[in-house]
């Protein structure tokens, strides 16, 4: 550390960048032991105070320069032992407010631009500067500024001002720069909570274009149903897709039925565009809101089975489909998967699919593959033998060029059918349909679905049998 200290004392004076590097790099690490002086890796402060010098050697004369490490951080460390964050927290706006105070001094509310361009933290830079009581016009001024690091610089202090004076502040700078165009208007007005106060601002200030276009909300548990659907509706106005869809699926109990349907109608379209991003989360947003459109009694069954199709790449395993329960209803459903996924067997010769073609029968591969509720399953579990035979009849009659896999799907279907009233498996209606079927491809489709619907298991080495005959037991 004594060969450290040395070589930083002598360090060119000529590469004042590389300097302020070094003093930024050489204050953290200080910085950092004296606030965690109890840890085992920390040095004693006999240890550190020797570095002092080399921190006042490096640091510039120049006040932006001085005091511009306060604003590339939102919480920059400081060497305050042992102190809660309220303490942390009052020194550091302390040091700001001052490093502020001074910069003003030296070199006016230019200085204060000048800091806000090099800063990493404009928006600290300025609602700093109302807490030092900068002045009001030369700050607002900056609003109007075509450099976004000085506009974020006036967003923050009109932040720090509507955080202390309220609403009253807003309306009478509004009332006082009649001259601003709605660009700055939308400025102001992002700077403070997007709440419903706030949104009939923007639109009685022409400014709701530019706010919507740029405004993050969120709809929090006490937002009214009403100002949900406010904020979504001017959201997918602003083709703010993704943000729309991630607020829905947060509100989506106390949202109305009719916004979250429209926002899955917009999410679905942005979906076919590449350069639309949900980010890793769109599974967890679809789930939210197809749940609470599960509880709703002004949405039919069906149309909920449509979102669950429209979106069933990204709901692979989530959520128990409504659209499983709708296909053992709908035998022309059926049809239809089988249909996209299958040629005919008279399809000579056979024609060559389209991409578009392809990717619908993936789709409905999977929804096939994942389907395992019988037709004619009653709400207590029990099955309506006449109901399922009529179901099989109505499908094999649609499949009538599809026959083999049409009975095969069926058959793995049939294979997750529970224990008859006898403790037998499978339940009497599906033994009885199989007897009457009479299909080879039926029950091979029987066979290969009861074994892969054990999936993946595990065994001792020396166990033998014993799991094979347990499942054996109800199948005697």
């Amino acid at each position: 550390r004594a060969q450290l200290r040395a070589h930083l004392t002598t360090f060119p004076n000529d590469d004042q960048a590389a300097r302020l590097r070094l003093l930024d790099t050489l204050r953290k690490q200080l910085n950092m032991h004296r606030h965690f002086h109890d840890a085992t890796w920390a040095l004693p402060e006999a240890e550190l105070a020797p570095f002092d010098p080399i921190i006042d050697a490096l640091t510039p004369p120049d006040v932006l320069a001085l005091h511009a490490w306060l604003f590339h951080d939102a919480y920059p460390m400081l060497p305050l032992p042992d102190a809660s964050h309220t303490v942390t927290d009052a020194a550091l706006l302390q040091l700001r407010t001052q490093a502020i105070i001074d910069i003003v001094q030296a070199k006016g509310t230019a200085g204060i631009q000048k800091l806000a361009t090099s800063a990493q933290q404009p928006f600290l830079v300025g609602s700093t500067s109302a807490a030092a009581n900068v002045d009001e016009e030369a700050m607002l001024a900056f609003l109007t500024s075509d450099q976004e690091p000085v506009q974020l610089c006036g967003m923050g202090y009109a932040s720090e001002r509507y955080r202390r004076d309220g609403m009253p502040w807003v309306d009478q700078t509004l009332t006082t720069h009649q001259d601003w165009n709605p660009t700055t208007r939308a400025l102001l007005l992002l700077s403070i909570p997007s709440e419903r106060p706030t949104w009939e601002r923007a639109a009685q200030q022409g400014a709701e274009h530019e706010y919507w276009r740029r405004t993050r909300v969120f709809l929090g548990n006490n937002t009214t149903g009403e100002d949900i659907a406010y904020a979504l509706t001017h959201l997918l106005a602003a083709d703010q897709v993704a943000q729309a869809f991630e607020q829905a699926s947060m509100a989506a109990p106390r949202a109305p039925t009719a916004i979250l349907t429209q926002t899955l109608d917009r999410v679905l379209q942005a979906l076919q565009a590449p350069q639309q991003s949900f980010g890793h989360l769109v599974s967890y947003y679809l789930v939210q809101l197809l749940a609470a459109l599960d509880a709703r009694h002004d949405i039919d069954e069906a149309q909920v089975a449509r979102y669950e199709w429209a979106f069933l790449p990204l709901l692979r395993n989530q959520r128990p489909l409504r659209l499983h329960k709708y296909l053992a209803t709908a035998p022309d459903l059926f049809a239809q998967m089988m249909a996209s996924v299958y040629r005919p067997q008279n399809d000579d010769p056979p024609t060559e699919p389209t991409p578009e073609d392809v990717a619908r029968a993936h789709q409905a591969y999977d929804l096939l593959s994942s389907w395992h509720t019988i037709p004619g399953t009653k709400p207590d579990g029990s099955i309506d033998q006449e109901a399922l035979f009529a179901w099989v009849n109505t499908a094999q009659a649609a499949c009538a060029t599809l026959q083999d896999v049409c009975d095969s799907h069926i058959g793995r279907v049939l294979a997750h059918a529970p224990n008859g009233t006898d403790g037998i498996w499978p339940h009497e209606s599906v033994r009885a349909l199989i007897e009457h079927v009479n299909s080879r491809a039926l029950e091979e489709g029987f066979r290969g679905g009861m074994f892969n619907k054990r999936g993946f298991f595990t065994k001792n080495p020396f166990d033998g049998g014993i799991q094979e005959r347990a499942l054996g037991v109800c199948r005697r």
